[in-house]
């Protein structure tokens, strides 16, 4: 957990060792629990183990599911920016999306969140080890990555970051 809390820069009591990214990411949903009507706002092409759990959950919950769609075109942090609403209460990305590279601006996206009260959570498989992962200055909710990819692990690692608010 301490090495873990250098990775995520953050307090080694808010680190959580599991199986699986995977695991993690299905367990959210039902910790987080969104209000009835609500929606959650995640990319139409990000991994699988991300929005899968959620589309689960609205179905037996009464959420509704928001997509944005990347294209070549635009920025898609703006993208996800502009869908923005006080109806939305769950953000879920990958900070790199597996399938273009294309890396979301997290502590944009962290401060506009923060501002309507929204969650945040952030896969950060595909970044962990590459890229720096700032816990305290994204305002991230959860963060979340396997232990295989840039961290040279296996897939029988997952970690995650967890902010405060939620340990309370």
């Amino acid at each position: 957990r301490i090495d873990a809390s250098h990775l995520f820069s953050c307090e080694p009591y808010q680190i959580a060792v599991l199986a699986s990214a995977s695991e993690m990411l299905s367990q959210i949903p039902y910790v987080l629990k969104p209000k009835k009507k609500s929606s959650i706002l995640m990319v139409q092409s990000d991994f699988p183990a991300v929005t899968r759990p959620w589309i689960k959950y609205a179905q037996e919950n009464d959420c509704q599911i928001l997509f944005v769609k990347e294209t070549q075109e635009n920025d898609l942090t703006d993208l996800i920016l502009r869908k923005i609403t006080e109806k939305i209460s769950i953000v879920q990305v990958s900070l790199v999306q597996f399938s273009s590279g294309t890396k979301i601006d997290i502590e944009r996206l962290g401060k506009e969140t923060k501002r309507f009260g929204i969650k945040l959570i952030v896969d950060v498989t595909q970044a962990a080890g590459a890229l720096p992962i700032k816990a305290k200055d994204w305002n991230a909710d959860i963060l979340l990555t396997s232990g295989y990819k840039w961290l040279g692990g296996h897939g029988g690692v997952g970690l995650a970051y967890i902010s405060d608010e939620i340990l309370d």
